[in-house]
């Protein structure tokens, strides 16, 4: 991890405190909040059950996939849509920020369970912040599932 991973990316995400203070260390200081414990952004913040020293293996199986849905859903792919079109998800603005090239806009389900973060590319640098539609779908072709094999 270097400097220049603070500078491109929005999050950067540690499993465990040690981890933590040292993606610190390695960025110098965190001055835009970027530098975070997964756990942190569940209702349980902690560091993520350590599977190799305490042998915790079914409480990491269990924080990894919670501390990922809390984080939320990345993606190039949305767009906006009407409420009935194929994969129409209906959804509420939570966040925008804005990036040279791009917009990043996270929203949230109406229910508060799922975040999506879409980002749009800018036509110029001076594009105003998009208008948050009412829902977001993605192509079939662009959604990868993922199933849970207890």
């Amino acid at each position: 991890m270097t400097r220049r991973d603070y500078e491109t990316y929005d999050y950067l995400i540690a499993m465990d405190r040690n981890n933590l203070r040292n993606m610190v260390r390695f960025v110098g200081s965190d001055p835009e909040h970027k530098v975070s414990l997964l756990m942190d952004h569940t209702s349980r913040p902690d560091d993520v059950a350590d599977p190799w020293y305490a042998g915790e293996f079914e409480a990491t199986w269990q924080d990894v996939p919670e501390g990922c849905t809390a984080v939320g859903i990345r993606a190039h792919d949305f767009a906006p849509c009407a409420p009935g079109a194929e994969n129409a998800l209906p959804v509420e603005l939570l966040s925008a920020s804005e990036n040279p090239f791009d917009w990043n806009l996270i929203f949230q389900l109406p229910d508060g369970t799922t975040r999506l973060w879409w980002k749009v590319s800018k036509t110029t640098l001076s594009v105003a912040e998009p208008d948050a539609p009412a829902c977001l779908s993605a192509p079939p072709e662009r959604i990868m599932a993922l199933a849970d094999h207890k």
